[in-house]
């Protein structure tokens, strides 16, 4: 007998009739999140995560050890099971990739489903399928256990832990937003992504935000359509007091260049005031007509307007804003038993502080960098550990699967 024979033997379906009892569930939730006209599924928060994830588990140990045998719980834990709950639930993670997802009404989309897809009822119903299937896999495998299905048993187990916890672990998931200014008190008032206040368990303020820039950059615009005007492969340079360089056709020296000024009656002069501005003496020439220009152009700013090089023939030379090297902000923080500690938050530098990761998020952009206010955006994910430690379980079964496992295998 086959193994397809014996496959079909144990359980009471193959692999057609898995996609098939895939795709079913799947449309029943779209028919679900039709009726519901949209509204998909609010993800449960503790403790009602926590409650699903010891129900379900429960579920999956009973079924086991008292039903193993039946023939829904052997086709349950069956490869083609397996093989069409994730192949049903990758679609829809494909689905999510390639179509927007947001809240807002969308038409035929939003009653679907389709663009809020990780909160709506097809979504959860494959998931649950998902999770059930693995779980019986797991367990299967898993009791009694033998060394041999070590690899198998990580690679399941730990898939099982990440789903479930990305899954009903999202509900807790906190991103707030904080805005902090200067020489203000502390506070503790933050914004969710729906605008609503949240408090948080303690306090922040901000004693100063520093910026670093880089040095403005110099381009070929045209002006009739508004855009700059770049070669195949060519990058803008960045200028300094000096710099030669050459854009499309006009080759281009820096004479002078002041990083901060102000515009006065009789020219430019050094200010970092707020308000200033990047200017520089500009001296081109055409290297195909020889033609030569020159004069001051300035970046612009809240107060002064940006001044370009006319070049002729809709060309203009600009000096673009210079772009943030650095932003950071000195802060203090503040818990609710009063322990205070200061530190100098930087971008791509978070700060974990009493179970909160803190990330410099943004600034007064028009204000640049004379902003005196500083976002922060402050993150709590506590399911998130778990994740780790599912997929370290994948990491940790593909490394017995690939290089431990040969060993026994060969033995």
């Amino acid at each position: 007998m086959g193994s397809r024979d014996k496959q079909k033997a144990n359980t009471p379906w193959g692999y057609s009739e898995s996609f098939f009892a895939a795709f079913e569930i799947m449309i029943i939730g779209f028919i679900v999140e039709i009726f519901l006209k949209g509204r998909g599924v609010k993800t449960p928060h503790f403790p009602n995560n926590m409650l699903l994830v010891l129900v379900l588990t429960i579920i999956l140990v009973i079924a086991h050890f008292r039903f193993r045998h039946k023939s829904l719980v052997k086709w349950l834990s069956s490869v083609p099971c397996s093989v069409s709950a994730i192949s049903v639930y990758a679609l829809l993670i494909l689905l999510l990739g390639f179509i927007p997802q947001q809240e807002e009404k969308a038409g035929w989309l939003q009653i679907t489903g389709l663009n809020h897809l990780k909160n709506s009822w097809p979504f959860l119903f494959i998931q649950f399928y998902l999770l059930i299937s693995l779980g019986l896999v797991v367990l299967r495998r898993g009791i009694p256990f033998r060394v041999k299905n070590l690899g198998f048993f990580l690679n399941h187990l730990g898939l099982w832990i990440t789903l479930l916890a990305a899954g009903l672990g999202s509900g807790d998931l906190k991103r707030v937003t904080i805005d902090l200014y200067e020489n203000r008190n502390f506070s503790n008032i933050g914004i969710l992504a729906d605008q609503s206040r949240y408090i948080l368990p303690f306090n922040m303020k901000l004693l100063d935000f520093n910026m670093t820039l880089y040095n403005p950059k110099i381009a070929v615009a045209d002006r009739s359509r508004g855009e700059i005007l770049q070669k195949h492969g060519e990058t803008l340079p960045l200028i300094s007091t000096g710099f030669e360089t050459k854009l499309i056709d006009w080759n281009v020296r820096v004479t002078d260049y002041i990083p901060f000024a102000v515009k006065t009656d009789s020219g430019y002069r050094q200010s970092d005031q707020p308000g200033s501005m990047s200017v520089a003496y500009l001296e081109t020439r055409n290297l195909i007509s020889g033609d030569t220009v020159s004069g001051w152009v300035a970046s612009g700013s809240l107060i002064f307007e940006p001044r370009y090089l006319d070049l002729g023939r809709s060309r203009l030379l600009i000096l673009t804003e210079p772009e943030p090297r650095k932003f950071e902000s000195l802060m203090v923080l503040k818990d609710a038993r009063g322990i205070a500690d200061t530190i100098k938050l930087e971008v791509n530098k978070p700060y974990r502080f009493r179970g909160w990761k803190l990330y410099q998020f943004s600034y007064d952009t028009p204000m640049g960098k004379y902003s005196t206010l500083s976002v922060i955006e402050a993150v709590k994910d506590p399911w998130l550990p778990l994740v780790y430690t599912g997929i370290l379980m994948l990491l940790g079964g593909a490394v017995y699967l690939f290089w431990l496992g040969r060993g026994i295998r060969s033995e």
